[in-house]
């Protein structure tokens, strides 16, 4: 409540994201005809003061930190619009920073990057779904790839290889088990067969093998098997260094 009398108009009246994933926090929006409003929902708040909004192209009239009025500077770079912000954040759990644009607004969806250790989670939520009834799910005991009937339907992310070598490949599923399906990254591909959880809704982490990833960016697909195809929840793929 005390954070809602301060932050109540980044929530009431906006509407969802323009970016499919921020490492930093969440955001939301109002649109108008002439422009509109980005609220930044910072979780991690940068020790640097960066803090980059990925691809995003627009003209930004004024940035400030919502609840202090502090001013924001903000500059346009090739890697999307980057914002200077105060040494500390205002907030402790999420701080919250006004963007305002006029004009026309595009979100150049960039491919996602390793960590420092290497180690990445592709989630569903972040997936691009191909075909006609798989979908994400979200709520209690979801937050996945479900409704996944057709074997035709698959899912896709964009990753920039930053940190070449060979990965252990995991999958994080719920189902019956016993349908199979194919990661495919580049010319590589293996398989990984669903557990048995007993429920849509208990996810359990599958090993699906090995690959050898070289620098640059890839399409990273998961694609059923046909044969035998039972519908699973795809939570997450996990790409972790091998030793």
């Amino acid at each position: 409540g005390a954070w809602m009398r301060k932050n109540g108009s980044a929530i009431y009246a906006t509407s969802a994201s323009p970016f499919r994933r921020l490492s930093w926090g969440r955001c939301t929006q109002k649109r108008t005809t002439t422009g509109g409003t980005l609220y930044l929902h910072v979780w991690d708040w940068p020790a640097d003061g960066r803090l980059l909004l990925p691809g995003l192209r627009c003209q930004v009239t004024s940035a400030r930190v919502l609840t202090t009025r502090a001013t924001v500077r903000a500059k346009q770079t090739p890697q999307g619009v980057e914002l200077a912000l105060p040494g500390s954040a205002p907030d402790p759990i999420s701080s919250t920073v006004e963007v305002r644009w006029k004009g026309a607004i595009e979100v150049e969806q960039s491919p996602q990057t390793q960590a420092a250790d290497g180690v990445t989670e592709l989630r569903a939520a972040d997936a691009e779904i191909h075909g006609s009834q798989a979908q994400y799910e979200h709520g209690e005991q979801r937050d996945n790839i479900g409704f996944w009937l057709d074997p035709a339907d698959w899912v896709s992310w964009r990753l920039a290889v930053v940190r070449p070598g060979r990965y252990r490949i995991e999958a994080v599923l719920a189902g019956p088990g016993g349908s199979q399906l194919e990661v495919v990254i580049g010319d590589r591909r293996v398989r990984v067969t669903s557990p048995p959880t007993g429920d849509y809704g208990r996810f359990e982490t599958a090993p699906a093998g090995e690959l050898l990833l070289t620098a640059g960016t890839v399409a990273v697909e998961v694609r059923p098997v046909a044969q035998g195809w039972q519908p699973v929840n795809l939570k997450a793929l996990r790409l972790v260094p091998a030793p």
